[in-house]
């Protein structure tokens, strides 16, 4: 395995088995905060409903720039070393980690199932995901 692999499945490594145990207390925080201020702006369930809605699709937001500006850095340190491999692998972690919060909250959902809060609970389960993944990349994107 050359050096080059080697660095790449490391990297890849240590972003797969972070996916799960990884729970930063600040994502954490600001995804209670998110859902509180659903719960006390909502008098509707499907305006509360609709305002986890609207949280999630921020949170996505917020999380295509950190994407973004991860892919950038790795733009440039392949530039740097010619290793064209870091952001195709990067990527392709990151299509698995999309998956991974997908099926985590489907999982969610249908354990939820005869509740009647069931796909709110899969809304907040999105939110809080995408929160830690978002830390995770503000944690990996410090210099």
């Amino acid at each position: 395995m050359t050096n080059k692999s080697l660095t790449v499945t490391v990297f890849i490594f240590s972003l797969l088995t972070s996916l799960n145990v990884y729970s930063a207390p600040s994502a954490r925080e600001k995804a209670d905060a998110l859902i509180e201020n659903c719960k006390q702006n909502s008098k509707t369930t499907s305006s509360y409903a609709i305002c986890l809605d609207e949280s999630a699709k921020q949170v996505d937001r917020e999380l295509q720039a950190w994407v973004f500006d991860a892919e950038e850095k790795l733009q440039a340190q392949m530039g740097k070393n010619g290793n064209e491999s870091i952001l195709s692998e990067y990527r392709r972690a990151n299509k698995h980690y999309e998956k991974f919060i997908e099926s985590q909250c489907r999982s969610v959902f249908f354990q939820n199932l005869t509740s009647s809060d069931a796909a709110n609970e899969f809304r907040i389960c999105k939110i809080k995901k995408t929160l830690q993944r978002i830390h995770q990349l503000k944690e990996d994107s410090i210099d």
